[in-house]
């Protein structure tokens, strides 16, 4: 097929009266001398320095350097001490540092810890509940962690229905009384 196109292309050009050499007429074709001074045309004006009006992008913004890392809010773990496997049941994760309050959603485990975890903490006898929250970035590096002492239910919700086929998530807001964050963990 391709062939029959290049066919096609030089029988117009033959029509044309477009022969390598001459300049072309304002024809379909140039010459392949004309082809390579637009080629270099094109190449020197993107090596000259362009003039720069107002930059509407990231010029100047701390996200717009070469290595840095941008804090993303889905690359986390939240590990509470008690039960460290727990952290792969965390869906969500909100936290209100002016309240004190957390607000954690998680899925039930197939095994009911995610229950287990619950009762645990709802146990008036176990006050030394501790959480870390672990902030990642995109290939799992550690950014920051914050750490929580004092960590004690407030409220627990699950919520059941037909209308949807969810996995089941129960949903907690805990309070603490100190967090404490560390950066650049690595």
């Amino acid at each position: 097929m391709k062939n029959h196109w290049l066919a096609q292309a030089e029988a117009l050009k033959e029509r044309i009266g477009q022969t390598e050499d001459k300049p072309s007429k304002g024809g379909a074709f140039i010459s392949q001398k004309e082809v390579e001074k637009l080629k270099e045309a094109m190449l020197q004006s993107c090596q000259k320095p362009q003039e720069t009006g107002q930059s509407m992008g990231f010029a100047g913004h701390p996200f717009a350097q070469v290595n840095v890392t941008i804090p993303r809010t889905f690359r986390f773990l939240v590990e509470p001490k008690s039960h460290p496997d727990m952290k792969w049941m965390i869906k969500r994760c909100a936290i209100n540092y002016y309240e004190e309050t957390i607000h954690l959603e998680l899925y039930e485990h197939p095994d009911f810890t995610t229950h287990d975890y619950l009762l645990y903490l709802a146990d008036s006898q176990n006050k030394d509940h501790e959480l870390t929250l672990t902030a990642l970035d995109g290939c799992g590096r550690k950014l920051y962690m914050l750490y929580f002492k004092g960590v004690e239910p407030n409220d627990h919700l699950v919520e059941y229905d037909y209308a949807r086929s969810d996995v089941l998530t129960h949903k907690l807001t805990l309070s603490y009384e100190s967090m404490k964050r560390i950066d650049n963990v690595h």
